[in-house]
């Protein structure tokens, strides 16, 4: 292994884009109670530019991201989770590689967003694991739908599409 750059905190997350490999994102966190850093390279990680959404854009909390996924064709299309049992602000997206955010949680109830998987193929199709169910949305909803059925109701810790067998996976807890 070589290390391409030290962040001088724990590495949470890190997603390369699909249709761009020299696109890689990274989510940082010196501590469990500290503010989560979002990092972006367009250069195959030999420059890195910080895009943390702040706390205007996430409703005054602070951003404690707990994962990344990027659009299959679109390397700047983004989405983030924000970890927290609050109203609103939990799912985050950017069109412009992290420059904008847009809270996108709309009806999504207090809960705590564990993961987030865009569906490559789809029209910005996203799936969220939550504490308690799994939802999915995409470019042509106005909402989250629930996404639940044949899942049991618990903790979601990784979800995976599997492409070749047209099925979502949901490794769980509890």
């Amino acid at each position: 292994w070589t290390e391409i750059h030290d962040f001088g905190e724990e590495v949470r997350s890190v997603r390369v884009a699909p249709s761009d490999p020299s696109t890689l994102y990274v989510a940082t966190k010196a501590g469990y109670w500290d503010d989560a850093r979002m990092w972006l390279s367009t250069d195959s990680g030999f420059s890195w530019t910080e895009i943390s959404p702040n706390g205007t854009l996430t409703g005054g909390h602070a951003w404690r991201g707990f994962d990344i996924t990027v659009d299959g064709q679109q390397p700047q299309i983004l989405w983030t989770s924000i970890a927290g049992t609050h109203q609103g602000n939990n799912v985050m997206r950017s069109d412009n590689g992290g420059s904008s955010w847009t809270d996108i949680s709309d009806n999504l109830p207090n809960t705590e967003v564990q993961d987030i998987v865009h569906h490559i193929g789809t029209d910005g199709g996203v799936y969220i694991g939550t504490s308690g169910a799994v939802y999915y949305r995409n470019n042509s909803m106005t909402e989250w739908m629930s996404y639940s059925n044949g899942f049991p109701q618990a903790y979601s810790r990784t979800l995976q599409v599997w492409y070749n067998g047209g099925k979502l996976f949901n490794a769980t807890t509890g």
